[in-house]
């Protein structure tokens, strides 16, 4: 290394000391880190040891352990939320309230029993007397039958500010002896509307205690075992009420056993589908018939891509066109513009052959119906002591199929020809009308004129030559003959003669009709 013109200097690095041999000199040429740095950035450089390594693969497992431990709680909650009790709704449970004598009771003490529960509050004007007379009637016309059913009417009162047990006593007794009344602190009567669904809310006070509570106006029908069974509105009446309690009565003897049935929905599917197929009656399809081994059905989607691109030419008028489709479509394309329609395979048409077993062959075609717009419509298939829910995805209704003969421009061209061919017989017989009309006044004018004589009536083969001989009428007046001009065709007299009125009248009905 140079240093200067001439001199020529050799500098050692020593690992100890990392400094040149010339001294302080030598700064300005060389810059070297202290030893201690660079091992700091020796060990920065060699961070992953396996230690780290170790480390981190034991953050992670436990980070993934956790993570498959929420997503299976995560599932078995969606899971339970899946599975439905059919046949019982989520109305109704245990219940706890004080009773008129100031003792907790409730839905565990008063099992065995039919109950009918009605929600209300003693200061009611109209509505709660007119439901607890109708609940004290249904109970007791239960217990005037030859099989009684042992039934308790109770009133729960949703005001406990004023109804206090005394005076729901009180009002109990003011309807009948067997009605007992139920009332409580505000968080237990708030606990047992809500397991029963009941709305409730204080109205505006024009006094503190002058109000009017809004509630939900319905009676609840609990069987022995404490569930709940049915509801009755303000606008069944107390035979209809009675009635079907009879009935229900009558089933669960028959069924003594459980009825419930747990209701479980599949995890979707993408390769499965289920589809209502539609036969009418008309067609004479009988399904049943299907299971014999030598009726062949086979069943395939109708291709329509074409048409659903738009590229095919589609008759718009004529034998088994759509009626109003242009208009529809023009709508949609001013509506929503043009654009492509989506094709699907799955949304297509179905064509079905029926190849029978007395040798006889039916071909259908379907058409594609909505399930509803607002609606959903399942299917339930019982596995065991659970049903399988499966959503219906397709309904499709089967007619016969028709294939309609389509033109072209030269069948067309010549079915326009035709057109002129036509007879409209209503025009047609209303021309001719008007014509017999018109030449029956030209007649009355003549006869105005001219003449009076009785009625005359000739055709075309009454003798012409009496124009030159005078003629008498009635009176004997003499007429004059009629001067004829020469070179006039001789004018035919389409009448007829006749002899009497009813022969006059069967004429004119065969020429008008």
């Amino acid at each position: 290394m140079y240093l200067g013109s001439v001199e020529l200097y050799e500098i050692y690095v020593y690992p100890e000391f990392a400094r040149c041999s010339l001294g302080e000199s030598c700064n300005l040429f060389c810059d070297y880190k202290d030893v201690p740095v660079q091992q700091k950035a020796h060990e920065r450089s060699h961070i992953f040891t396996w230690k780290t390594v170790l480390g981190t693969f034991v953050v992670g497992g436990s980070m993934l352990l956790a993570l498959f431990y929420i997503r299976k709680v995560r599932v078995e909650e969606a899971e339970k939320q899946r599975k439905l009790t059919a046949g019982k709704a989520r109305i109704g449970g245990d219940w706890e309230l004080q009773n008129t004598d100031g003792k907790l009771e409730g839905s565990e003490q008063l099992k065995g029993n039919w109950l009918l529960l009605y929600f209300g509050f003693t200061h009611c004007p109209d509505i709660c007397p007119d439901e607890i007379e109708k609940m004290v009637k249904v109970v007791e016309q239960l217990e005037r039958d030859k099989n009684p059913v042992k039934i308790l009417p109770i009133f729960i009162s949703v005001d406990p500010a004023r109804d206090t047990l005394k005076r729901v006593k009180e009002y109990c007794a003011e309807f009948s002896p067997k009605l007992r009344g139920y009332s409580g602190t505000k968080e237990q009567v708030n606990k047992v509307a809500k397991t029963f669904r009941v709305y409730h809310s204080e109205g505006p006070k024009t006094a503190p205690h002058d109000y009017i509570v809004d509630h939900t106006v319905i009676m609840y029908l609990i069987d022995p075992q404490g569930n709940f069974h049915d509801y009755y509105g303000q606008n069944r009446r107390a035979e209809e009420i009675a009635q079907t309690i009879r009935m229900k009565k009558r089933v669960m003897a028959k069924n003594p056993g459980n009825s419930e049935f747990v209701v479980k929905v599949p995890e979707l599917n993408d390769m499965k589908r289920f589809t209502v197929l539609k036969f009418n009656n008309s067609i004479k399809i009988d399904p049943t018939t299907w299971a014999n081994p030598e009726c062949d059905i086979r069943m395939e989607r109708e291709e329509n891509r074409v048409l659903t691109s738009g590229l095919a030419a589609v008759q718009d008028f004529g034998e088994g066109t759509e009626y109003g489709k242009a208009a529809r479509e023009e709508a949609r394309r001013k509506k929503l513009g043009r654009r492509a329609n989506q094709y699907s395979i799955d949304k297509q048409p179905w064509r079905m052959k029926i190849n029978e077993a007395d040798g006889k062959e039916k071909k259908l075609h379907s058409i594609r119906e909505a399930a509803g717009t607002h609606a959903d419509y399942w299917l339930f298939l019982k596995n065991g002591e659970e049903f399988h829910a499966y959503k219906v995805d397709d309904w499709h209704g089967f007619v016969p199929a028709i294939t309609h003969k389509t033109l072209d421009i030269d069948e067309a061209e010549e079915e326009f020809t035709k057109r002129n061919r036509v007879m409209n017989q209503f025009a047609l017989r209303a021309q001719i009308l008007d014509k017999m009309k018109q030449k029956e006044a030209d007649e009355e004018e003549e006869q105005k004129k001219g003449r009076k004589s009785g009625l005359m009536i000739k055709d075309e083969h009454s003798s012409s030559g009496s124009e030159g001989d005078d003629e008498k009428d009635e009176d004997g007046e003499e007429k004059k003959k009629k001067k004829v001009k020469k070179g006039a065709k001789p004018r035919k007299d389409k009448r007829v003669k006749v002899e009497n009125s009813d022969e006059v009248a069967r004429y004119g009905s065969n020429h008008l009709s």
